[in-house]
């Protein structure tokens, strides 16, 4: 495998190992609604930490991990691209109605 390559691999598992830390933290220590999420993206990066790992050490074939993995981002779309945004857009809704809520309240 080239240098490049082995360089991209090891940034990827940097890149996916801090992503699980950083969601389990934000599990931990943020807003209760979305504890859910972040651990389930930390799981995912969690898997994607593995699987680069074992890929850039060679201890599977390209035709083997390829497939694989290719069946773990199908989730990856809805979990960590979709649904965070979706949710967001949600709770910000809920957030604004609730301020209005209160000012509408106050100033009668």
């Amino acid at each position: 495998m080239p240098d490049s390559d082995l360089l991209i691999l090891w940034l990827n598992v940097g890149g996916a190992a801090t992503a699980c830390l950083a969601n389990v933290w934000a599990g931990l220590t943020g807003w209760s609604d979305w504890r859910w999420l972040r651990y389930t993206i930390a799981l995912i990066a969690a898997i994607y930490t593995v699987a680069y790992t074992t890929l850039a050490l060679d201890w599977y074939p390209t035709t083997t991990w390829s497939p694989f993995m290719r069946g773990v981002s199908v989730p990856v779309w809805f979990f960590v691209w979709i649904w965070p945004a979706v949710h967001s857009a949600h709770v910000l809704r809920r957030l604004r109605l609730h301020v209005q809520r209160e000012q509408s309240t106050r100033a009668k």
